[in-house]
């Protein structure tokens, strides 16, 4: 079976939701499981460099863009 998740915050549930500090503990290291093992692939929109900062932050405010904006070293 396939499913995909378009966005999710685990902060905002953290923080004025009902997870507890090792709730919040324990489902973060889920997720960092998840993209270790490469179950979680989050959707990457664009790739900048540093240098290219600037266009990256524009590209934030694009209609459309559907994604993680990524700043490479």
């Amino acid at each position: 079976r396939s499913a995909s998740i378009l966005g999710f915050n685990v902060g905002s549930t953290a923080y004025g939701g009902s997870m507890t500090s090792e709730d919040y503990a324990a489902a973060s290291a889920e997720i960092r499981t998840g993209l270790l093992s490469g179950t979680i692939k989050p959707h990457i929109a664009a790739r900048f460099s540093l240098e290219e900062a600037a266009l990256a932050h524009e590209a934030l405010g694009r209609t459309g863009l559907n994604g993680k904006i990524i700043l490479l070293p």
